[in-house]
């Protein structure tokens, strides 16, 4: 199983922290063991501790369909924006849906296509050709141990606003827990 996303270390452990702003499937590299990295910082930025500055306001940047929303309405970048763009990301793989497609295209945002669904009938959203356990006992423990929780995560992240969002330190804890736990049992 490929380790997931973003370590914290670009926004926990660098001063000041780096924003990518551009997170989206293409971005994302594996290497030789499946492990995945964040690839294309050419729009990435150091978080400013100072106030006011226009090198903190975004603009147009980033791909539609993974930027932040509060982006849109010229807020600074922070690290809220990388951790909605990991959501929508997650939320992705998870559905097989992009953020642009039809289905969300312009009625829905691929967070409330999701969250319509979540959770008692989220596996109508999951992505069809996902492998499921043949015995429905395994099948319905691997969807409540193990894809619920992280379509929960996705949708945390997806969050419209970026106070209701988690850190990605949190983020990373939950999905190595989910992964140490699927290790665990299989």
């Amino acid at each position: 199983m490929p380790t997931f996303g973003i370590k914290p270390i670009m926004h926990n452990q660098l001063t000041p922290p780096l924003i990518h702003c551009d997170l989206k499937p293409g971005n994302v590299l594996l290497d030789y063991d499946m492990t995945s990295r964040i690839g294309d910082f050419g729009s990435a930025k150091f978080l400013s501790s100072g106030i006011g500055g226009p090198e903190g306001l975004v603009g147009v940047r980033g791909t539609i369909g993974y930027i932040a929303p509060e982006y849109g309405m010229g807020c600074k970048i922070s690290t809220g924006g990388d951790v909605y763009g990991f959501g929508v990301l997650l939320l992705e793989m998870l559905t097989a849906m992009r953020p642009t497609g039809a289905l969300c295209g312009n009625t829905l945002s691929l967070h409330k296509y999701v969250d319509l669904a979540f959770p008692e009938r989220i596996s109508e959203v999951l992505d069809p050709d996902m492998p499921f356990e043949e015995d429905p006992a395994a099948a319905s423990l691997c969807m409540q141990k193990y894809i619920i929780p992280l379509v929960s995560i996705g949708l945390m992240c997806t969050m419209e606003s970026p106070k209701d969002r988690p850190g990605m330190h949190d983020v990373c804890a939950k999905i190595v827990a989910i992964k140490e736990a699927f290790v665990e049992t299989f």
